[in-house]
């Protein structure tokens, strides 16, 4: 059975109504792609955590960190001031290490005790190490990188070893030191939280700070402290008696974070985007109009042609020349016919 002809119009692509088309993709894909550059962006995803209650900030401790753990008043007295009761410890003292000779100072150090008077002698003398050493030789004494939990647990074991810590400071202040035979006027009680225990200090007492390093109770700069273990230090919190590793150290290692780059609000960027591409699609409709008006229009994108009539043959056409009457001659005509 023969098919019916197809009697519809090849789409003319230069109309108003097919450029509006061709406009409405390109703008299409435009804002797509625009969709997935804004997607990318951590920021724009920010409402997520708002939404379920979690801090957005990275590297957050689990539980509220120092200042809601410490006491300031406490936690501010010098050294020669903190002599609070110390509690009985549960745990039996290990031993001294063997290569300790009894007439090291290290010896009248006591842990789950504040610093005692006793302890000054061994406090001031790893000061005086410190202040004459340079974080390179620091580094190369160094027993390597210690977890919370070591130097908590093992205190005695690490007693006067060089060891190295990271992990977030979050509050640091100077202090006056007291009177002492080294030249020591002052130094900073920096409280760093490791990155395997965010939510448990280790109090690092440094003879210096980086420059540009800031004071103060609201910080949060990654830095390494490589130091001295010193012992397990009683200290009053907010919740009552606490236990917290302290070491000291000649500084800090401390890269200062870049600053963070000026975010526009997310709407606001993205509604630009937006706003840029759907311009250059109409820019570029236009550019194709007036291309078209002008006449220049690619070689095969042209308009097509219409259904036309079949030919006609002119060579079946009789081209007999036919006589027609002369007005002048009508006359002579007329005579011959009489």
């Amino acid at each position: 059975m023969k098919q019916p002809d197809d009697k519809r119009e090849p789409r003319n692509y230069f109309s108003r109504r097919e450029q509006w088309r061709l406009l409405m993709l390109v703008g299409t894909l435009g804002l797509v792609f625009i969709l997935m550059f804004e997607a990318r962006k951590p920021v724009n995803w920010a409402w997520f955590d708002a939404l379920s209650g979690k801090d957005a900030v990275p590297d957050a401790p689990a539980e509220p960190p120092h200042p809601e753990r410490l006491k300031k008043d406490a936690a501010q007295e010098p050294l020669d001031m903190l002599h609070l009761p110390a509690k009985e410890s549960k745990e039996p003292q290990a031993p001294e290490l063997s290569s300790k000779t009894p007439a090291d100072p290290l010896d009248a150090v006591r842990d789950n005790m504040v610093i005692r008077p006793q302890e000054h002698d061994a406090w001031f003398k790893l000061l005086d190490e410190l202040k004459n050493s340079t974080e390179a030789n620091l580094r190369e004494r160094s027993i390597g990188r210690v977890t919370w939990l070591q130097i908590y647990e093992q205190a005695p074991a690490y007693r006067g070893e060089v060891v190295t810590v990271t992990g977030t400071v979050r509050r640091a202040e100077k202090k006056p030191a007291p009177e002492n035979s080294i030249g020591v006027t002052d130094y900073y009680w920096v409280w760093l939280f490791p990155s395997d225990r965010p939510s448990e200090p280790v109090v690092v007492v440094c003879l210096d700070l980086p420059k540009g390093f800031l004071t103060g109770g609201d910080l949060a700069e990654q830095a390494e402290a490589t130091g001295f273990f010193f012992k397990r230090w009683l200290y009053d919190s907010e919740g009552g008696m606490a236990l917290a590793p302290l070491m000291l150290a000649r500084g800090l290692r401390w890269t200062p974070a870049p600053p963070p780059a000026a975010e526009v609000a997310p709407t606001i960027s993205l509604l630009l985007a937006l706003g840029g591409g759907l311009l250059v699609a109409i820019g570029l409709t236009f550019y194709m109009v007036w291309q078209t008006r002008r006449g220049v229009v690619p070689s095969g994108h042209g308009p097509r042609e219409r259904n036309l009539p079949e030919e006609i043959d002119l060579g079946s056409i009789d081209t007999e020349p036919i006589d027609v009457p002369n007005p002048e001659n009508r006359e002579e005509r007329d005579a011959n016919d009489a």
